[in-house]
């Protein structure tokens, strides 16, 4: 079945017809998540929710996980960086779609933390700052550099970000994360690993091992339907020297962390280290 929707995917590909697979997909997920959401309208009136399509791009179409599992998963965000660094008062979440993790942070940090986010979607971002509070949200390009200054953030973490912007840009992005992020700050970050390889054809699989990095491109930057997809050993060269890895959770023996993503833990290194 995996190869069925593999072989089905690369149709729409080489006719150029993704985003009729793309809207497919939506409506699907629309009508199958509309009675939920429906339900968690009515119970919830007071919480701001995404339009559909946002909340469809950047995670699945269902209100309650998007709340619920966007807390929990915000909340271990937290504990896993403060188990190694204490201080973390200034905080980056770049590539925040529509706030399902940097929604909660005010309430799991303390007071005099600052709190980031930024996003290449305009629309998301205007959103974000419409309904998101005790957020700074930045609108960026998709190529860098962004207005940060050097050496501002404690902390950055990007989930399912890295995972939908193509290969060839990920080294630039590596590098400005490492201008901005401070002497020993920490770069968490998830990436499509070997929990993935089923979605790739036999040849764009011999790709992606020969060069450590592949990319189903989209014309519309940053979609969910751009996937990469990254080899360990590709993504420490992408890493070089300029942080040391910490921790990785492997998505196929990890699954339930970042729902099978390789959840990546690095620390910028400075000439002291």
């Amino acid at each position: 079945m995996n190869r069925l929707k593999v072989v089905i995917k690369k149709f729409f590909r080489l006719t150029h017809t993704y985003f009729i697979l793309d809207k497919f997909i939506f409506i699907k997920e629309y009508i199958i998540n509309c009675k939920g959401n429906r339900d968690f309208k009515r119970l919830n009136q007071g919480i701001s929710l995404p339009p559909p399509y946002f909340l469809y791009e950047t995670y699945r179409l269902n209100y309650s996980e998007y709340i619920h599992d966007g807390k929990q998963s915000a909340k271990e965000i937290i504990e896993r960086v403060t188990a190694l660094k204490k201080d973390i008062r200034i905080i980056l979440e770049w590539g925040c779609g529509v706030s399902r993790l940097v929604r909660h942070m005010p309430e799991l940090l303390n007071n005099n933390s600052e709190i980031y986010a930024c996003d290449i979607n305009k629309k998301m971002i205007n959103w974000n700052k419409s309904n998101i509070e005790n957020v700074r949200f930045d609108f960026i390009d998709y190529l860098p550099p962004t207005s940060y200054s050097n050496n501002k953030f404690d902390f950055i973490y990007a989930i399912s970000v890295l995972t939908h912007i193509q290969a060839e840009i990920q080294v630039k992005w590596f590098s400005e994360i490492n201008r901005i992020l401070k002497a020993d700050g920490i770069f968490m970050f998830t990436t499509h690993g070997s929990f993935f390889r089923d979605k790739l054809t036999k040849s764009d699989l011999n790709e992606l091992m020969v060069n450590g990095s592949f990319t189903y491109s989209y014309f519309k930057r940053g979609h969910r339907m751009m996937t990469t997809f990254n080899t360990e050993e590709g993504v420490r060269k992408l890493l070089g020297n300029n942080f040391a890895v910490i921790k990785i959770f492997d998505g196929e023996t990890d699954a339930r962390i970042t729902g099978g993503q390789d959840l990546w833990i690095v620390k910028k290194i400075t000439e002291s280290n």
